[in-house]
């Protein structure tokens, strides 16, 4: 286990920390910077266990800090713990008690993190500091999501690869079939999410994966539909025969 600290620009490196929440879990967020928004998120990664996933929602810095301390009670049986950027938590001006408390939680983090794989922004001179102080590892951003494996933005861009070299080969083809291409090419980067939480190399594989499995459910509908039709008329065809 271990205390990692993810140092960079406070949006960025709350999204990071939480896709981090999202693919690790049974995860808990301690969400102080507010974007631990589910209909949000659930359109990036459809396929994550939401029920698995707890959000302690904070605006306050001195409840950041008693967050931290009930970690054990609010979460036993969780392995990933992250926090999103404290950077803009309510405090009453006391600088020094703020320097203090934020030194606490950090120094109880540090602990947790013996047992528990913990992850924090670290995105003010302050939380650096705090971060240094408990050895924590401090990484940057595009460090963490490297560590991370494929990023949603990486894969995403893959995928636009994979289809602009097939988009390449349609214009080659005849005029109506270059349409019909154009078409299926649209159906990868509508599941730019799926493909990303695949999180495999083989993106290119994916995109011909959901173009495979449209075509599919379109056959069924299609089969289905002809099935229909075909019931009233055979029941059509026995009682002529009957009539007869």
């Amino acid at each position: 286990m271990a205390l990692r600290a993810v140092v960079g620009a406070r949006k960025q490196a709350s999204i990071v920390v939480m896709r981090y929440a999202l693919t690790r879990t049974p995860s808990l967020v301690i969400d102080c910077a507010n974007i631990a928004d589910f209909h949000r998120w659930n359109a990036v990664y459809p396929d994550t266990d939401y029920a698995a996933v707890s959000v302690i929602e904070l605006e306050l810095l001195y409840k950041f800090r008693d967050a931290v301390k009930a970690l054990d009670t609010l979460a036993p049986n969780v392995s990933t713990v992250v926090v999103t950027s404290a950077k803009h938590l309510f405090h009453y001006g006391d600088e020094s008690e703020n320097v203090e408390v934020l030194t606490h939680a950090w120094e109880l983090l540090a602990e947790h993190a013996l047992t528990r794989d913990i992850v924090a922004v670290a995105d003010t001179p302050a939380q650096v500091r705090c971060a240094r102080r408990v050895q924590a590892q401090l990484v940057t951003v595009q460090e963490f999501e490297e560590s991370m494996g494929h990023t949603v933005a990486s894969q995403r861009t893959t995928t636009e690869e994979v289809i602009s070299a097939l988009s390449r080969y349609a214009r080659t083809l005849p005029q109506g079939q270059q349409e019909r291409l154009r078409e299926l090419l649209r159906i990868p980067l509508q599941h730019a999410g799926s493909i990303s939480y695949a999180n495999s190399r083989d993106a290119w594989a994916f995109s011909l994966l959901t173009i495979i499995e449209r075509q599919e459910l379109r056959i069924l509908r299609l089969e289905d539909a002809v099935a229909r039709r075909r019931v009233p008329n055979e029941r059509e065809d026995c009682a002529l025969a009957q009539d007869a």
